[in-house]
């Protein structure tokens, strides 16, 4: 378990902020293996373990079994499970909803995980995921495709006009601009559409399925 801002170590710590960054944090922002970990009682360490498929505790609050004080799952202090080395304590996490790595890494993992292993990224998407960040992603991939794409029409259908330039004039040059903006533009509006079109079609498919 460690601070999602500045990857700093917060196993055996009580607590809502981050010692080394002073940033606050909630364990229900953390995804576990279920049975890594272990919940520690803060009056007499009795331990508990995650259930839930973030590896939480459920309830988050009850009397201990063995002290009887009643405990919060905030107040608890976490160790590895025995047997469990920290980096088996962690559950894969789509990239792009991560906080540990930069902007530009878990941009390009994410796209990686989309095509090596969708399986585990669809579950390691938390259902809490916002929208504006699954747009945000959309947009940048939209942008950067448009781009190159751009680059290429620009290239080859220059490359023809620009050959006929002696014979046509200016309208090579006009036409060298105008046709690939139009084609990339449609390109763009297509994606758009279809992403929308894919987004109801699995909203649909899932309500009728459960």
């Amino acid at each position: 378990m460690r601070c999602l801002h500045c990857d700093y170590p917060l196993w055996n710590l009580v607590g809502d902020t981050c010692p080394e960054c002073g940033e606050h944090y909630s364990l229900n922002e953390y995804s576990f293996v279920p049975g890594s970990v272990k919940f520690m009682c803060p009056h007499c360490d009795q331990a508990y373990y995650g259930t839930t498929e973030k590896g939480l505790l459920d309830p988050p609050d009850f009397d201990c079994v063995q002290c009887g004080e009643h405990i919060e799952m905030a107040q608890m202090r976490l160790h590895p499970a025995d047997g469990f080395e920290e980096q088996l304590t962690i559950a894969e996490t789509a990239p792009w909803v991560t906080k540990r790595y930069g902007r530009f890494r878990r941009f390009f993992s994410t796209i990686g995980w989309a095509h090596v292993k969708p399986g585990a990224f669809m579950r390691g998407l938390p259902l809490n995921t916002s929208v504006n960040s699954s747009l945000l992603f959309f947009a940048v991939l939209q942008l950067l495709c448009a781009s190159g794409t751009l680059l290429i029409v620009f290239g080859v259908i220059g490359f023809i006009f620009v050959g006929n330039l002696g014979n046509t004039g200016g309208q090579s040059v006009v036409a060298a601009i105008t046709v690939p903006l139009i084609f990339v533009g449609g390109w763009v509006l297509a994606q758009i559409f279809s992403a929308l079109l894919w987004a109801l079609m699995t909203h649909f498919t899932l309500r009728l399925t459960g």
